[in-house]
């Protein structure tokens, strides 16, 4: 009986263990069935080929712009240096040059000579008339103002007395034509002769006819403000010129050109006449100009100068 219950104890025991060991051990996982590989052909290894040629073909051109872009950055920047220097050194070049050009002009203005009076000589024997306004002005402009009153009228008087200009403000007795010839021979030596024609056309144009002008019967009437050409230096400054009523029209004809004409016309009728004569000047003018109409004053002071042959200041 004993023994019987003995090996029940080792049955259970062994029962015991085998359970145990059971219970311990890690399942085993069955391997996954092989993949089945699929086969490169040809054609893909070329594709793959020619995939890696142009990605390395890429990458060597990307590397070959990537350092020309490098070269030019640095080349960019050299240049942006050389700009810089280059803007300085002109700004520096070009106030040099001012200043030399300065220098140039300083040297080259001519050397202060004694200046020769400019004197106006008014005619007052023949025209018995002194025209304080327009003298006034003309000494305002610089001019010395004098009176010529002799019987007889000569070149050699007006040279002695260092007259520029000889101004007739009309002609009221006659000239003899030793005295024209006196005054024509004036200004072919370098004279100027400034003429108003007021009144008596005949012995005006005793004298005008000289120098290619004489006077007309018709007066100017309504047509008081002209237009000057604009091409003379006696137009310098003036649009407009204003004029009396009753200054007559002018036959103009060589060496005399014509200066004034009305703003309206059908016909050729100038007003004003100048023109060089020999070494001197001529104008010629048909009446007195109102030095506060229009822009007769600019008119004056050109007609002073431009008969001085000198240039306005």
């Amino acid at each position: 009986m004993r023994q019987v219950f003995i090996s029940l104890i080792v049955i259970a025991l062994l029962i015991s263990v085998i359970v145990t060991y059971s219970g311990c051990r890690t399942p085993v996982t069955e391997p996954a069935p092989a993949t089945e590989s699929v086969p490169v052909t040809e054609e893909v290894k070329e594709e793959l080929a020619r995939l890696e040629n142009q990605i390395g073909a890429l990458r060597e051109e990307l590397s070959d712009e990537k350092e020309i872009v490098n070269r030019m950055q640095g080349e960019l920047h050299d240049k942006s240096n050389e700009i810089d220097r280059l803007l300085t050194d002109i700004a520096e070049k070009s106030r040099r040059i001012e200043e030399l050009e300065a220098e140039l002009a300083e040297l080259q203005k001519p050397e202060e000579e004694e200046v020769t009076p400019r004197v106006l000589g008014v005619e007052y024997y023949h025209s018995k008339g002194w025209r304080s306004t327009f003298n006034d002005y003309a000494e305002e402009k610089g001019w010395k103002v004098i009176r010529i009153d002799v019987g007889l009228l000569t070149r050699e008087h007006l040279e002695q007395q260092g007259v520029s200009i000889l101004y007739i403000p009309s002609v009221n007795t006659a000239y003899t034509e030793e005295e024209i010839e006196q005054i024509v021979n004036f200004v072919e030596h370098g004279g100027s002769l400034l003429l108003v024609a007021a009144n008596k056309r005949s012995l005006t144009d005793a004298v005008t006819k000289v120098f290619g002008v004489r006077l007309e019967f018709d007066v100017l009437d309504n047509d008081l403000e002209m237009t000057i050409q604009p091409y003379h230096p006696l137009a310098r400054d003036v649009g407009t010129l204003q004029l009396d009523p009753s200054s007559r029209f002018l036959v103009v004809s060589p060496p005399a050109y014509d200066i004034l004409q009305p703003i309206q016309r059908q016909i050729y009728r100038p007003i004003i006449a100048a023109g060089e004569f020999g070494a001197g000047r001529f104008v010629i003018c048909p009446d007195y100009f109102d030095l506060n109409a229009a822009d007769n004053s600019y008119f004056l002071r050109n007609v002073l100068y431009w008969l001085e042959q000198v240039n306005l200041p």
